[in-house]
């Protein structure tokens, strides 16, 4: 295959203001009329290049197209949360994708990375305001692509899922307490688009994409509202008197105080709801025998299928709670903490599982404990979510460690057709994540010293005026007038990183010493 070499550049912004969303600000106001499309990736997505090639194709054959839209596929995680979460999008993730192309058409919805922009529009109308208010319904938008998506449709351009493409990947989060902590942020920013549902001009289809990103978020807290009410009801008949207990019962079918026809109508919807996707996909895959194949086989693979619905119904409880908290922290005003996601696999400790679902056991106790008291006849169908949530540090322990993902793999379990058969890209990615890298000790002193290095680093450096000096700077500063005797903290290796004059005179001073 032919290769070709791009230059590329790193940019490092003095002030991270609005996040991701500043940072694409940013490179349209000073670079973007420059380009006819913006290929928008994570820090951890891969596209192969002939899908890159070819969504350019598409934009310029279609020029009412502001976005196009590639789903990506987990890939690329040793866990064994990771495994389940990459062999679920592989079954279940064509089918939805390809659903939800199919009925959105060019009113799709855009999920900020692995999607090529149409610059123009893109400058011209997509830019973001900061909202009324503070934190965290005001503010810089968190979630900006579901909004910068509606934006290029109000201004008449189509926005694309095109899910035939392939060739788009990411990794997903190594453990279930990293999915949460990714979840939280997703809350808040899809809560805050509750002020811009009525916003003039949008397209319906948008509006209806904000609300269902809403939705998957309020629908944890309601169905926490769901049990805490039957729990009531179980109560209610519990403590008052017999006389209202018949006239309660009376209201039923058949006089029954526990509508069972009911429950089980309800029960059979919801699992319909959740299997008949899955069923979907897997009957897809096992309709081709070589993608079966791939897969670990017919056999297997439906293991695999039942094996992952398993563990996802014992998770679904402890993400109810973990979402229901996000949700009523974000209405009374908590603020979120955008740090960047755990990017490695590493062994989560029975301390910290532990501390994150002390609370989920002790509501999972108190849930058993009031559920054989008042209505033993429901300790069955709660079932599922007491045990969720009894063993939920143990779920986040053993999801998390990559041995028992490996141990997985090894038996033809949650296989992915791209583990057996990796494409070039994977390949390669693999390859440039297992190459050494060159040793820099100190990145100060490199910077010092070689001039190369010295000479990029101020290209790259931007001048940012300030009225005061910071203290890591004046404290730096004070240190290597004295004669660089005392060592600098990493705090202040950094202020005198970004300071070009400091640089430039220090470099100054190294270059007459030498001379």
């Amino acid at each position: 295959q032919r290769q070709m070499c791009i230059r590329a550049s790193y940019r490092r912004r003095f002030d991270n203001t609005a996040k991701k969303a500043g940072n694409l600000a940013e490179f349209c106001e000073r670079w973007g009329r420059r380009y006819d499309f913006l290929l928008v990736l994570d820090a951890d997505s891969l596209m192969a290049g002939d899908s890159v090639v070819e969504m350019a194709r598409l934009m310029e054959l279609n020029p009412g197209a502001g976005i196009l839209q590639v789903p990506p596929q987990n890939v690329g995680r040793s866990t064994l949360f990771a495994r389940l979460q990459q062999f679920a999008g592989r079954i279940y993730g064509p089918i939805v994708a390809a659903g939800a192309a199919a009925w959105q058409l060019g009113d799709s919805n855009y999920w900020g990375h692995n999607a090529i922009l149409r610059m123009a529009p893109f400058i011209e109308h997509c830019g973001l305001p900061v909202l009324p208010g503070q934190q965290p319904f005001g503010g810089h938008i968190l979630s900006h692509d579901f909004v910068e998506a509606a934006l290029m449709r109000r201004a008449g351009y189509t926005v694309w899922l095109v899910p035939e493409l392939g060739g788009s990947y990411e990794q997903p989060p190594p453990d279930l307490l990293a999915y949460a902590q990714r979840d939280r942020r997703w809350c808040q920013g899809n809560l805050q688009h509750l002020g811009l549902v009525m916003a003039g001009g949008l397209h319906p289809m948008s509006r209806m994409h904000f609300l269902m990103g809403v939705m998957s978020y309020v629908a944890s807290p309601l169905w926490l509202i769901f049990l805490v009410a039957g729990l009531f009801a179980a109560l209610h008949e519990w403590f008052f008197s017999p006389t209202t207990l018949v006239e309660f019962q009376s209201t039923l079918p058949g006089g029954d105080a526990f509508d069972t026809v009911g429950a089980l109508r309800l029960m059979a919807l919801s699992l319909a709801l959740l299997w008949i996707p899955r069923l979907m996909g897997l009957g897809l895959v096992l309709a081709h025998r070589e993608e079966a194949a791939r897969m670990g086989g017919r056999f297997k693979l439906v293991l695999s299928v039942a094996l992952e619905g398993v563990v996802s119904t014992l998770m679904a409880p402890v993400m109810m709670l973990f979402q229901s908290h996000f949700v009523f922290g974000t209405l009374l005003g908590y603020k979120v903490n955008w740090s960047s996601q755990q990017r490695e696999d590493t062994d989560l400790p029975w301390s910290e599982a532990l501390r994150r679902h002390k609370w989920h056991m002790a509501i999972g106790a108190v849930l058993a404990a009031l559920t054989i008291a008042v209505a033993p006849g429901m300790l069955a169908w709660l079932s599922p979510v007491i045990l969720g949530l009894w063993l939920a540090p143990a779920i986040s322990v053993f999801t998390a460690r990559a041995s028992l993902g490996l141990w997985a793999q090894r038996r033809g379990l949650f296989l992915i057709p791209e583990e057996l058969h990796p494409p070039t890209v994977l390949v390669r990615a693999q390859e440039l994540a297992e190459e050494e890298m060159e040793p820099v000790g100190d990145a100060l002193d490199h910077v010092l010293t070689d001039p190369r290095a010295h000479a990029l680093h101020l290209a790259l450096l931007e001048a940012h005026p300030t009225a005061s000096v910071p203290v890591a700077l004046a404290s730096a500063r004070r240190k290597l007038l004295a004669g660089g005797v005392e060592p600098l903290s990493p705090q202040e290796k950094s202020a005198v990183l970004l300071d070009a004059r400091t640089l430039s005179e220090l470099r100054g001073r190294r270059l007459g010493v030498q001379a």
